[in-house]
């Protein structure tokens, strides 16, 4: 009753931004950034904390017990926020939700093993007011501040600052983030594939989110590629993994909407952890694989869900 009841709300809310995260979308979001029991987890604009609540599960889940992981969720509106308390409440889930305020106002003080993320598309006038007529040092954009306009720039350099050296991210983004030929989002994208901490970008079905046609991307971002114990047994650093999810959805009766299900979840998830070389999953296939520091190296073998370089 609890879920219909968020539904129906972010429904009624789609038309100002303030909609939550489908569950199929929510697990595949922390399934591929496979958050782990001690981790410490921020949703900065959690809505009604849908991915924080999809964390605590997948992490108990597989420890069997009552995770002791850190929970933390901004949120700029106060009444979404307070849905986001009640969410958690509900589900007996301990976490803090802070004082609604800007996320992008400031960086994140302490660094996160996980970030998640449900951005807003292509958000204008981002910059709070006392940065937008004075420059400023900010330590999350040291080349030169993103540009006003919009907020995708912003938000993507906010998350990676926030990272910690093994730390992990999955948001998401609308398409023009990955395909502008704009100088400002072009020189963004050869900063992170720079940085090797771009790990994949998952290109999803249209219409899978109910207020809006706009098509997206999950960006996966990674600071720790290396082949180590319990993550994955292959070097994945210099390497971003694309997967074409475009037709991976299901039609939902009585609507125009699709969603991504259970199944195509899986696939997607499948295919990462395969490229990852994940313990959890046999090393049977290799999708395309594309190199960024070298020219045309790539790959091609069967995938479960198409993989393009």
């Amino acid at each position: 009753m609890l879920d219909q009841c968020l539904r129906n709300l972010s429904a009624a809310q789609a038309h100002g931004s303030h909609y939550f995260t489908p569950h199929d979308i929510a697990r595949l979001m922390v399934g591929v950034a496979a958050p782990q029991d001690g981790h410490r987890v921020l949703d900065p604009v959690c809505g009604s904390a849908g991915l924080l609540a999809e964390s605590h599960r997948y992490v108990r889940e597989r420890v069997g017990l009552n995770p002791t992981m850190s929970l933390l969720g901004k949120e700029q509106h106060a009444h979404t926020s307070q849905v986001a308390r009640m969410n958690l409440a509900v589900r007996g889930i301990e976490a803090r939700i802070f004082p609604p305020g800007d996320s992008l106002a400031k960086p994140e003080t302490d660094p996160c093993d996980i970030v998640l993320a449900n951005l807003p598309f292509n958000q204008p006038d981002w910059a709070p007011k006392e940065r937008s007529d004075r420059p400023s040092v900010d330590p999350r954009w040291p080349d030169e501040a993103p540009p006003m306009g919009s907020a995708n720039s912003a938000w993507m350099l906010h998350i990676a600052h926030a990272l910690a050296p093994q730390g992990r991210a999955a948001f998401l983004m609308a398409d023009i983030a990955a395909k502008s030929p704009q100088p400002g989002p072009r020189k963004l994208r050869e900063r992170l594939v720079r940085d090797d901490i771009v790990e994949s970008v998952i290109a999803l079905p249209p219409r899978i989110f109910g207020h809006t046609d706009t098509t997206a991307c999950l960006w996966v971002l990674n600071k720790d590629k290396s082949a180590r114990s319990g993550w994955g047994t292959v070097d994945r650093r210099g390497q971003v993994l694309f997967i074409n999810a475009r037709r991976a959805f299901e039609p939902m009766s009585k609507s125009r909407e699709r969603r991504l299900g259970d199944r195509h979840v899986r696939r997607i998830l499948t295919t990462l952890a395969r490229w990852r070389g994940s313990p959890r999953t046999a090393q049977r296939t290799c999708p395309t694989v594309m190199n960024p520091t070298g020219p045309g190296a790539a790959r091609r073998t069967r995938s479960p869900v198409a993989a393009t370089s």
